[in-house]
């Protein structure tokens, strides 16, 4: 799991691409963008939590998370 700190607006493009032993993730609510191939490649990503401030999420920002099994949209 990963914790993201409040304050973190932006998560970059490839930004946790590939990172294979990352299992869930809550954005913070100050959170506005997940741009494109953040999550991209994460095999073992189970969940993920989005916040009510998130204005865009990038294309395949979750390609190829293969065991993705809920994604809490608020």
């Amino acid at each position: 799991s990963v914790s993201l700190n409040i304050g973190l607006t932006r998560i970059g493009e490839f930004a946790f691409k590939d990172c294979n032993h990352l299992e869930s993730v809550i954005i913070p609510s100050s959170t506005q963008e997940i741009d494109t191939l953040a999550f991209g490649g994460c095999e073992c990503l189970k969940s993920v939590t989005l916040n009510d401030a998130l204005s865009s999420i990038g294309g395949y920002a979750f390609v190829d998370c293969t065991s993705l099994e809920t994604i809490k949209i608020p």
